[in-house]
């Protein structure tokens, strides 16, 4: 019974505005190599500069700056633009879907009472 429910909601999710957009933008990426290799180039080093902070060493200036600067280019064209932003607003119906989960068993949990051996 819950595997039905989440094929019901992976339906639901595909059957969304957001989904549409981002499978949409996305194919249209595709079709150009070009904006694909960047977009991976960008994403590769953004990737390792949060990974750099993340295990506390010192985030060079100059790698901050180049991930910026390949941001500001990226946000220029059109096509990577597009997928970014719909990629961005269907990550955020998931984390939403994700937090109401994660939300949701937490109420459970607690509105539980403590085995009776725990009293």
């Amino acid at each position: 019974m819950i595997k039905d429910k989440a094929k019901e909601l992976a339906s639901a999710i595909m059957d969304s505005r957001e989904y549409s957009e981002y499978a949409r933008a996305k194919k249209k990426l595709e079709e150009n190599r070009v904006n694909q290799e960047l977009l991976e180039a960008f994403r590769h080093k953004q990737w390792e500069v949060q990974l750099e902070a993340m295990m506390g060493q010192d985030v060079e200036e100059t790698d901050s700056r180049i991930v910026e600067e390949m941001y500001d280019q990226l946000s220029r064209n059109r096509t990577i633009n597009e997928f970014l932003m719909a990629e961005y607003r269907f990550t955020k119906v998931l984390s939403e879907i994700q937090e109401i989960l994660l939300d949701s068993m937490e109420e459970l949990k607690s509105d539980k009472e403590p085995p009776s051996h725990l009293h």
